[in-house]
């Protein structure tokens, strides 16, 4: 959602992931328009989709970190966090 940072996605050599809370953030969406993965929070629970394919991570309000899901920071903290391992390979 920073749009500094979207931009940047065009200048990776490899595949990259765009998170937003929202998935209505216009960056996000263009992105997932291009078949890349990207990572965003509906109906509270953080979810990575890629292509035609959505896997649910959790809840953000099971994360201490977000105080019940209360500190925006800290959910795009988590989904960095989880868009990360999810392109490691690492499984929920």
């Amino acid at each position: 959602s920073d749009p500094l940072v979207a931009p940047m996605a065009k200048k990776c050599p490899g595949r990259s992931l765009l998170f937003a809370i929202s998935p209505d953030d216009q960056a996000l969406q263009e992105h997932a328009q291009l078949g890349q993965p990207v990572a965003f929070v509906r109906d509270g629970q953080i979810i990575i989709s890629n292509l035609n394919s959505e896997m649910v991570i959790d809840h953000v309000s099971n994360f201490p970190v977000t105080r019940g899901g209360l500190i925006r920071f800290q959910i795009e903290n988590l989904l960095a966090a989880s868009g990360a391992l999810w392109a490691a390979g690492i499984p929920v």
